[in-house]
């Protein structure tokens, strides 16, 4: 999250008690590991609930394989953008062009989740899985491109927590979700209940990391798009985020 070691680095002083040490820890790991850790919290609780339910080992690959590539290429696809915005919000900042804050959200969020839904419906196309479950993991895809980039802004106004508490509302919202549908629902196909809980429960984290952005920064202008203007003169950084990605996942 842009801007958080500035941060986490006024909670460490020389005068710190022992106490205010393990704090400034705890709360410094909370607010900078937390969304991940919270994640991968709730998807070992979705692997083992799903164990119960799932009756053969190729339904569990679908539901994981359908994590997996949404994750990877969710963020192949955000990546460019990520560091070409963050660019793009330090001098809207630095200038104090606040009301270009939330125009530019506003476009690049269409650009990314028009893009990001395109794209998946055309990877989907020749998936021999039921067509609600393609549809339904191409909105995963969508989704998780949409919180990457959310994920910019909201830090900018430095909050971290609210940010936490987004991605643990959404996430405890798709597990009791799973749990429910896999109860109740025995006749429809496993891994889409599973694949629908947790897309609930990541749409839940969208709309409140969204809304708040929206919410903070009460002025737009008519500049949605004006940070496209940024590719000419910073592309190595969208390239810096392609190859960052490929380092990632490309193994």
């Amino acid at each position: 999250m842009a801007g958080i070691g500035f941060e986490l680095k006024k909670l460490y002083s020389e005068n710190n008690t022992s106490y205010q040490d393990v704090k400034a820890t705890f709360y410094s790991s909370l607010v900078s590991a937390g969304p991940w850790l919270i994640t991968i919290a709730s998807l070992i609780v979705f692997d083992k609930v799903g164990e119960h339910y799932l009756s053969t080992v190729r339904e569990k690959n679908y539901f994981m394989v359908t994590l997996i590539y949404s994750f990877i290429f969710s963020q192949f696809f955000s990546g460019p953008w990520a560091y070409l915005i963050n660019r793009y919000i330090s001098d809207c900042i630095f200038e104090k062009r606040y009301a270009e804050l939330k125009s530019s959200f506003i476009g690049i969020v269409k650009i990314v989740l028009v893009t990001s839904f395109i794209c998946g419906i055309l990877f989907m196309q020749d998936s021999s899985l039921p067509a609600y479950y393609n549809y339904t993991a191409v909105l995963l895809f969508t989704l998780l491109t949409g919180i990457w980039i959310t994920m910019a802004y909201v830090s900018t106004v430095k909050s971290y927590i609210y940010i936490v508490f987004s991605y643990l509302v959404g996430n405890i919202l798709g597990v009791v979700l799973m749990i429910v549908s896999l109860e109740y629902f025995t006749d429809v196909f496993p891994p889409f209940l599973m694949l629908i809980s947790y897309v609930f429960g990541i749409g839940v984290t969208f709309f409140m990391l969204s809304s708040y952005m929206l919410s903070v920064f009460e002025h737009t202008s008519y500049a949605e798009f004006d940070f496209i203007s940024y590719i000419s003169k910073y592309s190595s950084l969208c390239g810096i985020g392609v190859f960052y990605v490929l380092g990632i996942w490309g193994h």
